[in-house]
């Protein structure tokens, strides 16, 4: 799951005791917000990072296909050597690391990386070894990350590799996913080659966003614009939204947001977004409007209550956090990292038993290895340091 955007039903509280002032709207265009000139008092120019060829192939990475794959004579044979050799070599779910987005040459050398990593990766050798291959959106249910209030909501990309299954004497198309135990039960949708570059450079712009680093990811998320074509990626304005929303200015992160509403009119993330930004601005009256859009939403989705429950732990409110999550498991069950939350929280609180009992659960519901180290981690530093207060979160 690593097409990432953001989530924002979060990040502001309402001003206590404000009136409702007549706000005077003034449309920005949209070449204005993707100058960054508001946000940094100059353009921005997506030339400030160095360009990245995603799905460059080295010479390592051609003598494994040539080694391995080429000598084949059909298309399926070809995937199946492809894959194979893979897998032999140690391209396997321990190598699964969520938010790691690399090229294909990265991957290739550290056998790490999330799926759009993998992604990457396989594109370019397939097409080294003489297939067709496209990147491919699926439409798969997300999953959501937290970071200071923010909801990181997850999306998901696999491959379409034209003509690599037999199929009653021909052969039809076929998904590979890196992510999925079957992912042909899922609406899929074939994107560009930019489209999918733009996914890396989106992913890039996220992470600089969890460290502060704004001008870097603004500038990353430039590049994603740019290779995306015309910012046809709805979750690329709410992005953008959400920077300039964090950066006080609200009318940019308005249109931003109405930009991802007009690309997809059911885009939950540009909604919340809208309803922060005119908080900001003091017209509660149309706040409440797309808040009540997104009541109903909030309520039935467990991962706003995660994110609430990790505010509350962040601050310290030990006893709401653990409320909150008791919400979120009712919804949902089979999430380690709300077990993993829970027993940090019961842990702060002295209750040990607690604490290890909802670590075993968390280890229990986790299925990929990269998931059980992160309760593992946990473990560890309570056998370590028994006086040991863990203030961070582990994703």
């Amino acid at each position: 799951m690593t097409i990432r955007s953001f989530f924002v039903f979060l990040s502001f509280a309402l001003g206590a005791c404000a009136t409702n002032p007549v706000v005077d709207y003034v449309d920005v265009e949209r070449n204005d917000l993707l100058s960054g000139r508001v946000l940094f008092g100059e353009v921005v120019r997506a030339s400030e990072v160095p360009d990245v060829d995603v799905l460059r192939v080295n010479d390592a990475m051609r003598t494994f296909i040539a080694d391995g794959v080429s000598g084949a004579s059909t298309n399926v044979s070809r995937l199946g050597r492809l894959l194979s050799s893979l897998v032999n070599v140690g391209f396997s779910e321990a190598g699964y690391e969520p938010s790691l987005s690399q090229t294909a040459e990265e991957t290739f050398a550290s056998k790490r990386g999330n799926c759009l990593s993998y992604t990457n990766l396989f594109i370019a050798m397939a097409r080294e070894a003489g297939l067709i291959v496209h990147f491919q959106i699926a439409r798969v249910p997300p999953t959501y990350d937290a970071v200071r209030g923010v909801l990181i909501r997850n999306n998901h990309v696999n491959i379409l590799v034209e003509g690599g299954q037999f199929y009653y004497g021909g052969t039809r198309d076929v998904t590979i996913d890196f992510n999925l135990e079957d992912p042909t039960g899922y609406p899929t949708r074939r994107v560009s080659d930019g489209y999918g570059i733009g996914l890396y450079y989106n992913n890039i712009s996220v992470e600089r966003w969890k460290r502060g680093e704004l001008r870097a990811a603004f500038t990353y998320l430039l590049k994603a614009f740019h290779e995306a074509g015309g910012g046809q990626n709805p979750d690329l304005w709410v992005n953008l939204g959400v920077y300039y929303l964090q950066g006080g200015h609200q009318r940019q992160a308005i249109e931003a947001f109405r930009v991802a509403l007009s690309l997809d009119p059911r885009n939950h993330s540009a909604v919340g977004g809208l309803a922060r930004a005119y908080e900001g601005l003091g017209d509660f009256h149309q706040a409440a409007e797309y808040d009540s859009q997104l009541s109903r939403y909030r309520k039935r989705n467990p991962y706003y209550h995660f994110a609430r429950a990790q505010l509350a732990f962040g601050e310290r409110r030990y006893d709401e956090s653990l409320d909150i999550l008791k919400r979120a498991i009712r919804l949902r069950d089979d999430d380690h990292r709300f077990y993993n939350l829970q027993g940090m929280t019961f842990r702060e609180l002295g209750n040990l038993r607690a604490a290890r009992s909802s670590w075993t659960k968390a280890l229990e519901e986790s299925t990929l290895h990269w998931q059980k180290n992160a309760t593992r981690r946990c473990w560890q530093q309570l056998a370590t340091d028994p006086v040991f207060r863990y203030r961070s979160l582990p994703y």
